[in-house]
């Protein structure tokens, strides 16, 4: 984004710290300018789908672009995950690191539930939310195959030291 700006050009923490909704303008008008920079084409409205729940709450969920507000949040929510991992309940943990942050930052709406909150909801809703969250946003998505299998691992080597101890 600094590239194309001809004058004072903020810092990276500068920047950082500007308004979010400042960095994604800055990175919109960068976008419509030097669509060849962004490497596809400038789209002025973002996609987004709605997902409704049983209870009659409703998240948008954006197709983020690669706005700076939206990967900010990413990464935030990727860092609490790393900073507060779930104690002894590997499944739980998979869900906060791998699949939470991806579902939650690219979301408004009434209520967005914390990471705690959504794994005590019924699969179906959960799984409502993060195939419409893999539809706008399927770069954010790698395959969780390595770290699922690492998870059953553990309880594998947990449940040997139960029947051992």
């Amino acid at each position: 984004m600094a590239s194309c700006v001809v004058g004072d050009v903020p810092s990276a923490e500068e920047a950082f710290r500007m308004p979010r909704t400042y960095l994604d303008n800055w990175y919109l008008a960068v976008w419509e300018l030097n669509e060849d920079i962004i490497g596809k084409p400038y789209v002025k409205t973002l996609e987004s789908e709605e997902v409704t729940f049983r209870d009659g709450n409703t998240i948008h969920i954006f197709k983020a672009e690669g706005l700076p507000s939206f990967i900010i949040k990413l990464v935030e929510l990727e860092e609490y995950a790393n900073k507060h991992p779930i104690e002894d309940d590997p499944q739980g943990q998979l869900f906060q690191l791998m699949f939470y942050p991806k579902m939650a930052a690219a979301c408004n709406g009434s209520t967005i539930p914390s990471a705690e909150e959504a794994r005590s909801w019924p699969r179906a809703e959960l799984n409502k939310w993060m195939s419409a969250s893999r539809r706008m946003n399927s770069e954010w998505y790698v395959t969780a195959q390595p770290e699922i299998e690492e998870t059953n691992k553990k309880k594998e080597r947990k449940g040997k030291k139960k029947l051992d101890g």
